[in-house]
């Protein structure tokens, strides 16, 4: 549901490694740029190895 729900949220899928620090919880000057750090999706995932996530954005932007 989380992983979804970081797609639904976050259309560009230029930069799975991106999407694999919001949903870990990693600041980025993007993530600030798009006010993503207050969200429910910022963090929403941290929970999961990060090279887990990773590979799934991988897979999402190919």
């Amino acid at each position: 549901m989380a992983f979804k729900n970081i797609l639904n949220m976050i259309e560009e899928r230029d930069d799975p490694r991106f999407l694999a620090r919001v949903a870990f919880g990693i600041s980025t000057p993007r993530v600030t740029a798009m006010k993503l750090g207050k969200s429910p999706i910022f963090a929403s995932m941290d929970d999961h190895e990060f090279s887990v996530l990773l590979e799934a954005f991988e897979k999402e932007c190919k």
